[in-house]
């Protein structure tokens, strides 16, 4: 059963400032140049809840951002430069930021969403909302 589909933010034109999707841009739903990654995600549903687990390394709790607004789930996450004393030499290391939207097609319980991070991996359990859960009817003999 489809309980979600992606909402891909729709990539700006490549220019000088933009050049294209393999790397650094500025995209309408970040409006941010920097480097941008969709992080791989996994998503997970019983009667009770959709799950959603998504790989965001080098995140910190503070960095990531969950949203859901107008039935859509927006993960945000980033990565910053650690903080080393000394002259660099060489450097590699890029900070990344992460960015993936899913449009809800059933509705969850707002009140209870949440999402929890432990090593770089984030997972936003999403509970149905009661009216959606299934539920057993018993039958009444009649007299």
């Amino acid at each position: 059963m489809a309980v979600m589909t992606e909402s891909l933010p729709v990539a700006a034109e490549a220019t000088d400032r933009n050049p294209d999707v393999t790397g650094r841009r500025a995209t309408p739903a970040t409006r941010e140049e920097g480097r941008w990654a969709v992080p791989a995600v996994d998503i997970y549903e019983d009667d009770d809840q959709l799950v959603l687990v998504a790989e965001v390394p080098g995140s910190r709790k503070d960095d990531v951002d969950v949203r859901l607004d107008g039935g859509v789930l927006t993960l945000e996450a980033r990565t910053s430069r650690p903080a080393v004393e000394g002259q660099a030499l060489w450097t590699e290391f890029r900070p990344t930021h992460y960015h993936r939207s899913f449009e809800l097609i059933e509705d969850v319980d707002v009140e209870r969403i949440t999402a929890d991070l432990r090593h770089g991996v984030l997972t936003v359990r999403l509970p149905k909302a009661e009216r959606l859960k299934a539920r057993k009817v018993d039958v009444q003999v009649a007299p």
